[in-house]
């Protein structure tokens, strides 16, 4: 990526409009809650008056003893928001993942966030824009086979150019792959999930090491 690449995904929290009161519920996996501060907000385009929504995902600055002052961290973050960003633009096919706006540090909260398109299938987004869990889906009523086997071929086609890219997830569950409706009502299409989450990932060399969780 050039310079200019670089800096379109370096933003501000200041770019970042946030809906008051507005998270996410987190799932449930191994009877353990899952403390997460994913959340829709409005992003204000550079150079522009004009706002869409967007979906903040975090990460934490990690726990390694090797990088006590995060930069091996913050570098990653800085290369996976290109990565997260490029899947959309070259991959072939796209993966099931959200393209990325770019990122930006919270030091109130210790967190990263990236900032991720909404995908088409949420045709009207807006602040009451329903988004739901794959724990979610499966609690309300259990899926066909038929229905099982498409989801279970699309995460798989997934991870598979997520690992072509030369990434490793580190952090596949229940809470990280979300599904969006076309109107707060509608059910959404277990067909299409979108995986998020990329809390733990790092590239996929010898030299690299796996982040714990905080």
């Amino acid at each position: 990526m050039n310079r200019v690449d670089q800096r379109d995904i370096d933003r501000r929290k200041l770019e970042i409009e946030e809906i008051v009161n507005h998270a996410l519920q987190s799932s449930r996996t191994s009877g353990d809650e899952i403390p997460r501060n994913r959340r829709l907000a409005w992003f204000k385009e550079p150079g522009s008056n004009q706002k869409s929504l967007v979906l903040l995902d975090p990460k934490d600055y990690g726990n390694n003893p090797d990088d006590p002052a995060g930069y091996k961290v913050y570098e990653r973050v800085r290369e996976l928001a290109l990565e997260l960003r490029g899947f959309h633009e070259t991959a072939d096919p796209i993966p099931n993942t959200l393209p990325c706006r770019g990122w930006y540090e919270d030091q109130a909260t210790a967190q990263f966030y990236f900032i991720l398109h909404l995908p088409p299938e949420c045709e009207m987004p807006s602040i009451n824009t329903r988004i739901r869990t794959l724990h979610e889906m499966y609690k309300k009523s259990r899926p066909s086979v038929g229905a099982r086997i498409k989801l279970s071929r699309s995460l798989a086609a997934t991870i598979l150019q997520v690992h072509r890219r030369g990434w490793m997830h580190k952090g596949i569950r229940s809470d990280n792959i979300l599904f969006f409706s076309r109107t707060p009502s509608s059910w959404p299409d277990l067909g299409k999930p979108r995986l998020v989450g990329f809390d733990y990932a790092r590239r996929d060399n010898p030299w690299e090491y796996s982040e714990k969780p905080m």
